[in-house]
């Protein structure tokens, strides 16, 4: 926690530890209810949450994951509906999206302040 305050300090703004998990942690507050993984690192302001593919409602964060189910297509059709990319703008986009190239993950830690994986904040 000092390093990751001592980096807040440093950086500015407020940054939350993110836990990547192979096997889903048994002594973690679960999420409740499906979210965004926006919504989720504004939710551990208060303490840790850790979500799973089926608590995850946001199609950015199942295709970073690896909890992307298909082929992608209903995520491209979402991305040209809500930001008016051509088809083929947003195709190559999706497709230069960072996936994270670890072990199938099971679940995700975020609010993790013990040796967390990365850091992430607002801009």
């Amino acid at each position: 926690m000092n390093e990751i305050m001592a980096f807040e300090r440093r950086m500015g703004g407020r940054w939350t530890g993110v836990t990547f998990h192979t096997e889903t942690p048994s002594d973690t507050r679960m999420s409740d209810r499906p979210m965004h993984f926006c919504d989720a690192v504004a939710s551990s302001r208060t303490g840790h949450l850790t979500l799973t593919p089926d608590y995850v409602d946001c199609p950015g964060a199942r295709l970073c994951f690896g909890w992307q189910n298909g082929d992608g297509s209903a995520y491209l059709e979402k991305m040209v509906q809500w930001t008016g990319f051509t088809p083929g703008g947003a195709k190559s986009l999706i497709s230069d999206t960072p996936k994270i190239k670890k072990d199938k993950i099971s679940a995700v830690t975020i609010g993790n302040y013990d040796s967390p994986d990365i850091l992430v904040s607002y801009l």
